[in-house]
């Protein structure tokens, strides 16, 4: 990759978090909710956090697995943001 220089670098790695879950996570791949153990390495998630507080870390409400369900919850905002 090259920077603004142009010259040749490595780009950064920015594809890891780790991510607080609760047994009120709802995981979802389309529009079928699947369990946690479900996640395989290299999937493609679509995260929504709840805010950070102190002493109340940020969790996950909802995990969306794979582009299928990206689309899905992409379209379901649009239509919700069409009727506003």
């Amino acid at each position: 990759m090259k920077n603004y220089n142009d010259d040749l670098g490595q780009p950064p790695d920015i594809g890891r978090s780790e991510l607080r879950v609760t047994p009120e996570t709802r995981l979802w791949k389309g529009e079928q909710p699947v369990k946690l153990s479900d996640l395989t390495a290299g999937d493609v998630l679509l995260v929504n956090l709840t805010g950070e507080f102190s002493g109340a870390p940020s969790r996950c409400t909802d995990i969306g697995i794979g582009a299928e369900t990206h689309q899905i919850v992409t379209a379901q905002r649009n239509k919700k943001a069409e009727k506003k």
